[in-house]
């Protein structure tokens, strides 16, 4: 009889012990999954170049997308200028609104060319994404973005990284950008190895998630391919940075991509990448053009209706972040669409 109780103990410590674990784990993967999911959410407006002019206090809009090369802001080595990023700052957070950072890499500063042991591309030089002394001015102007001190609406000054303003940054790989390659031309250089460019990616990814921890990351991801079909390129990037990031404890980074029509991108082509995360990770849309007045592309937008491509967006890759050329924002045909699509993505109503 006692050896009886003894067993029964046992098995009732056991059970008790397997149901709270999972119950803890459940709740963490729960809270976890909910923070990593939400992201960034809203109707964005999309500067032209490094400028605060596109800017609007319309009640549909959440933020404004802040587009600037490296060259604009590091003019010579070590030498920085944010003006504006303050500028931006100060004007949103009058307004209430949030500032997205995307930092193009079309136009390298000529001391890191100079500095650069190999460059690619033509006609806009860059340094290739593993040169280590590239990466160090990488990394040095990383730190100088992150430190930068910003005024809150109080006038107390604390770091770019810290600012409640700015919401979301994205982390692009020194050298390329994002995960995309058009020409063909990065994997088919002499000193290119799968693993020498992962560590570069990784690297330059890393610098940017690290030292804007607190805010939403995201980086621009497409169809990308060198020598070993057997396993993709693209494929194993992806996989590889959802391990980093998004876990708990870890940076989030969702995935990005400019090309928002009527119809597309779809789930089984240009998407496809997206469609593999968009359960795991947050994702965000530029628009292709505007609708209201198309630059390109034009029959992929002939509904006229920029809510059309959200609703895709939405539907498709689950998508709650939606950037827009301001010609469309300013018309006010649209903005009945906009405002209903504005409390969906903020969680005000249901679509």
């Amino acid at each position: 009889m006692r050896n009886l109780l003894y067993v029964l103990l046992i098995i009732f410590s056991i059970y008790a012990c397997d149901s709270n674990s999972a119950s803890v784990t459940n709740d963490d993967d729960d809270d976890t999954s909910q923070i990593i999911k939400s992201g960034p959410t809203g109707i964005y407006i999309l500067s032209n170049g490094n400028s605060t002019r596109n800017i609007r206090d319309y009640d549909f809009i959440t933020g404004y997308s802040l587009r600037f090369n490296w060259l604009d802001f590091e003019t010579s080595k070590g030498v920085y200028d944010f003006t504006v990023i303050d500028q931006a700052i100060e004007e949103l957070q009058a307004l209430n609104q949030k500032l997205t950072l995307e930092l193009l890499l079309f136009n390298t500063p000529e001391h890191v060319l100079d500095e650069a042991n190999e460059t690619w591309g033509q006609p806009n030089e860059k340094p290739v994404p593993w040169d280590e002394n590239a990466l160090d001015s990488w990394k040095e102007m990383v730190s100088a973005l992150a430190n930068h001190e910003v005024a809150l609406s109080n006038g107390t000054m604390v770091p770019l990284s810290q600012h409640p303003t700015l919401e979301t940054i994205d982390a692009p790989i020194m050298g390329l950008g994002g995960i995309r390659d058009l020409s063909g031309e990065l994997v088919k250089l002499p000193s290119y190895t799968r693993q020498k460019f992962m560590n570069a990616v990784n690297t330059s990814i890393g610098a940017m998630r690290n030292a804007f921890s607190e805010k939403y990351g995201f980086l621009a991801i497409f169809k990308m391919d060198d020598d070993d079909t057997t396993n993709p390129l693209d494929e194993v990037i992806l996989e590889g940075l959802m391990n980093d990031y998004n876990n708990e404890g870890q940076p989030t980074l969702g995935f990005f991509q400019e090309l928002l029509s009527d119809v597309g991108p779809t789930e089984d082509g240009i998407g496809a990448l997206l469609s593999l995360v968009k359960d795991d990770t947050y994702i965000m849309f530029q628009a292709l053009t505007s609708w209201t007045s198309p630059f390109t592309g034009e029959d992929k937008v002939t509904s006229g209706k920029p809510a059309v491509g959200i609703e895709l967006g939405y539907t498709n890759f689950n998508a709650k972040y939606f950037e827009l050329y301001v010609t469309d924002i300013d018309n006010e045909d649209l903005w009945d669409d906009f405002r209903h699509w504005s409390d969906v993505l903020l969680g005000e109503s249901e679509d």
